[in-house]
């Protein structure tokens, strides 16, 4: 890092130390590798509500969606059973609808997350399991839930961007007069940094050790993140999220990385900063896909899944913004998309799938089942 005035390097790493408190590093048992030993998925879930008609439904909005979409297998018609975000979120990563008294989105799911049957039933390491969510918010509880069977211990290695690229952090280099790491030593600092993150506390930025091929992935992109200025604005989070998921993905090729992102919730408030939101989901998406397809070894086996968790209302409010409450399409049909080797190319699909099926059909392509799970396999996705 490139400093303006002298400071001690022990201040400095006191400095960095301190922001980690919020962080967590508890270590999880590594299983033996197992299953499809070419098969590696993307989950993408656009959380917050996102209507199918703002994505793959439109001309110029969201294009590399479309062209993603273009490319594989593509639903626009995909049903979620019940128009509530907590309910949405976990029939995405869990494939359950809780119908009856569903969970506070402040506590963890009671249905094992597919993180955690590919952990237990597809016996994978936690180094090969991966889940990136936006903010620091009920979208982190997503990793894993408090099933007797599965839970924690066979959690999936978190990393919470946002608590490690914080606003506190920032602060305390600013206030050291550091602008960015410049240099192969400072980023060596920054990697200690994740290396010694704090491992009593119950949520935070880093979950599990990560092995040697993340940690630098994950160190490379805390680098770059410090030194980025575009990272204010409707949809940073969102964005932040997806350059970790392509850091881990790119420098690491974990077996199975799940991405939550949260940002489109703003619609409820506002429809111009919502569809501000999708715009940097969308460049993020396809920075993310492109990363994919120029290293051949990912575009031989690397799928990408991107699913909304619920829709919007067709209308804006009289105020602005966007509900999900009018009973309409607009809310209960969502996107689809699959792209990857064993998903279809240049098909849509017209037949019924839904939103708890993602997880019954990645657990499909990693031989084993979803025992939870009441979605099931969408094998119209499948070729």
């Amino acid at each position: 890092m490139r400093q303006i005035r002298t400071t001690p390097v022990v201040s400095r790493r006191t400095a960095l130390a301190a922001m980690a408190t919020s962080a967590t590093a508890a270590m999880l048992p590594f299983g033996r590798d197992s299953g499809r030993a070419d098969q590696r998925v993307v989950l993408v879930m656009l959380g917050g509500g996102v209507r199918v008609r703002d994505t793959f439904l439109h001309a110029d909005r969201t294009p590399h969606l479309r062209r993603i979409g273009a490319l594989g297998a593509l639903s626009t018609s995909c049903k979620v059973p019940i128009v509530t975000p907590e309910i949405g979120q976990r029939g995405v990563f869990a494939g359950v609808v809780e119908e009856a008294d569903p969970r506070p989105r402040n506590l963890r799911g009671p249905f094992p997350s597919i993180f955690e049957y590919l952990r237990k039933d597809a016996s994978l390491a936690a180094s090969d399991v991966w889940f990136v969510p936006s903010g620091t918010g009920s979208e982190t509880l997503l990793g894993h839930s408090d099933h007797v069977d599965y839970g924690p211990r066979f959690g999936p290695s978190t990393f919470s961007p946002d608590a490690v690229v914080s606003g506190p952090l920032r602060e305390a280099l600013k206030k050291m007069d550091v602008a960015a790491p410049a240099n192969q030593a400072e980023a060596k600092e920054l990697l200690r940094l994740l290396a010694s993150l704090d491992k009593k506390h119950a949520a935070g930025a880093l979950a599990n050790a990560p092995g040697g091929a993340a940690l630098l992935a994950l160190q490379r992109f805390v680098v770059a993140e410090i030194a980025l200025k575009d990272d204010a604005g409707p949809g940073a989070g969102d964005a932040r999220a997806l350059r970790a998921a392509q850091a881990l993905v790119t420098g690491a090729r974990p077996r199975m990385c799940g991405v939550a992102l949260r940002d489109a919730a703003i619609a409820g408030r506002s429809e111009r900063d919502y569809l501000a939101v999708l715009g940097r989901v969308d460049a993020a998406i396809g920075a993310l896909w492109d990363a994919i397809q120029a290293d051949p070894k990912s575009k031989a086996d690397t799928s990408l899944i991107v699913v909304s968790d619920h829709g919007r209302n067709r209308k804006a409010a009289p105020k602005g913004g966007l509900g999900f409450d009018d009973g309409s399409t607009s809310t209960n049909r969502v996107g689809l998309l699959c792209a990857g080797p064993p998903f279809k190319r240049k098909e849509k699909i017209r037949s019924s799938v839904n939103t708890i099926d993602v997880v019954p059909t990645i657990c499909h392509l990693f031989g084993i089942k979803a025992g939870f799970a009441k979605g099931r396999v969408a094998r119209t996705l499948l070729v």
